[in-house]
């Protein structure tokens, strides 16, 4: 009984030996291979490494530059919407001039790697989540306003009010349409924040403008018949034809809705105001013509 004991505790510590023996085996091989694998990532980037969403896992150092760099042209190229009063345009990032610092980039990257200790650069190759890094925009102002002072010339509009034209009788309407005018100032702090906090792509950037309501009204089109019309002469050689021009400027285009009723002082007078001129030392001297002319044409038109 006691020698088969001890046959089986001889047995237990010769496999516990080899299970030592292997362990440590195991250990010794692991270590081995770690080191020549780690070795590798002395010239080449480690794995889980990102920038951004493009990885740059296994680059080696001598291609780093060129594969950052055309990873920054894709990036470059992202799309933005520039939208002024409902109007979009389309541009790449870099038509506003930007551009980024790709020895920056590169510097964390390598000084992350760097830093890391033999153990944590084994578990990075083995276990490692994943490292991202970030694109640093580097942007000049000036540039970005410049460009803005550029799309101003190519968004800004007129305004347009809606106008009627008589051509032999038939009368057209012509549509107009509201101002606008980009404030570039304004637009240049909403396009550097955005820019400071992430762009996406074919993301809409409103910018700032201010615009002025025409009297544009698509109704009106349906006008298209001269119902009545009377007339005065004058003689274009004196001061009063001044004031003649300047009230029918201020009444022309003047549209009156049924049951509204049309005030010729609301839109002429007062008769002091912008073109009108001394004539007889009267001021607006010479407008009673053209409202009396006014009004022979609106009792021909059967109006009350």
């Amino acid at each position: 009984m006691e020698k088969k004991e001890k046959r089986l505790e001889y047995k237990g510590m010769i496999i516990l030996c080899i299970f030592m023996g292997i362990l440590a085996l195991s250990y010794i091989s692991f270590i081995l291979y770690s080191y020549f694998v780690i070795k590798k990532y002395d010239y080449k980037i480690l794995p889980q490494v990102y920038l951004e969403k493009y990885n740059l896992s296994n680059t080696e150092f001598s291609n780093l530059v060129q594969t950052i760099q055309k990873q920054q042209e894709k990036v470059l190229t992202t799309n933005i919407i520039l939208v002024c009063q409902g109007k979009e345009y389309s541009y790449h990032l870099k038509d506003l001039g930007l551009s980024f610092p790709t020895n920056q980039v590169i510097e964390e990257i390598l000084d992350y790697q760097d830093s890391l200790s033999y153990s944590e650069k084994v578990m990075q190759v083995f276990f490692g989540k994943k490292k991202k890094f970030s694109y640093a925009f580097s942007y000049d102002k000036e540039k970005i306003r410049n460009f803005l002072t550029q799309l101003k010339q190519k968004v800004d509009l007129p305004l347009v009010h809606g106008s009627f034209s008589e051509q032999n009788g038939k009368i057209q309407y012509l549509s107009g349409h509201d101002s606008y005018s980009l404030n570039v100032l304004s637009s240049l702090e909403v396009l550097t924040k955005k820019l400071d906090s992430g762009v996406k792509e074919n993301e809409k950037i409103e910018l700032i403008g201010t615009s002025e309501k025409s009297n544009h009204n698509p109704a009106y089109a349906a006008i298209n018949t001269k119902v009545s019309s009377f007339s005065t002469e004058f003689n274009p050689y004196i001061s009063r034809a001044t004031n003649l021009k300047t009230a029918l400027n201020y009444i022309n285009g003047a549209v009156v809705e049924p049951g509204q009723i049309f005030s010729f002082y609301q839109y002429a007078g007062p008769y002091n105001k912008k073109g009108y001129v001394f004539y007889y030392e009267f001021v607006g001297n010479g407008v009673c013509q053209i409202a009396t002319t006014v009004y022979n044409a609106v009792l021909l038109g059967g109006l009350k």
